[in-house]
């Protein structure tokens, strides 16, 4: 499989997507174990949240593999779950994509965190959850995601995420920081061996070797700029 493709697609969203997954962390700590209802199209944790959810697929821990849920056509799945791995299957097969499109495939290849983490940013509006059951893992896309997980993420998380796709992922360094950091509204300065990011009173600095690789990242919080001190009411000067 040419992985050219997607790895380029994959690193366009990598870094966004990464950052809604610690926030749906975040979201769910402390609610207890999930429930997933397929007739209502529900995720939910405790009694407080519920999610409307898409089957992306499943990860075989035996053969390990990678299953495209709009090719599990033994499990008779309801249509209206397979939207989200439909249009995925179909930009696979525009594009020559063939993790897309191959309906399966081994996980050294390309594994259930990587293909949500894509289908997180190209679907829009998503991240996903990995649900496990004996003998593999169930990836589902929550579409739309709640709000709170869709709210940019602030300096100290995106300070923090970028060594961490960077240490988990095979990425190109800087492309990859300078889509996550545009999609997070910040804009950019770049040099060539450095960027520069900044969003209201924050900045990211980044600098890379002749590589392209990131060799120094650093955020900081500027204080906000206040109003002007005023005059004592006796001083007209």
């Amino acid at each position: 499989m040419d992985k050219r493709g997607f790895g380029a697609l994959l690193q366009r969203h990598i870094g966004t997507a990464f950052a809604r997954q610690l926030a749906l962390s975040d979201l769910v700590e402390g609610e207890g174990g999930y429930d997933l209802d397929l007739h209502e199209n529900a995720l939910r944790f405790g009694d407080r949240l519920k999610f409307p959810v898409q089957l992306l697929g499943t990860e075989s821990e035996g053969d390990h593999s990678w299953l495209w849920a709009w090719a599990n056509t033994a499990s008779q799945l309801p249509p209206e779950l397979l939207q989200a791995s439909l249009q995925l299957r179909d930009l696979g097969v525009r594009d020559g994509i063939a993790e897309l499109s191959e309906r399966t495939f081994p996980t050294t290849i390309a594994n259930g965190h990587q293909l949500s983490l894509l289908a997180s940013g190209v679907v829009g509006n998503a991240c996903y959850y990995r649900a496990p059951y004996v003998g593999g893992a169930l990836y589902l896309l929550i579409q739309p995601a709640p709000e709170e997980v869709l709210l940019p993420a602030t300096i100290e998380r995106c300070v923090s995420v970028i060594p961490q796709v960077i240490s988990m992922f095979e990425v190109d360094h800087r492309a990859m920081i300078t889509a996550f950091l545009t999609d997070q509204g910040f804009k950019l300065k770049s040099t060539t061996d450095t960027l520069i990011a900044r969003r209201d009173n924050s900045i990211i600095d980044a600098s890379f070797d002749a590589t392209g690789r990131l060799n120094n990242l650093k955020g900081i919080l500027a204080a906000p700029a206040g109003p002007p001190a005023k005059k004592p009411w006796y001083k007209f000067w």
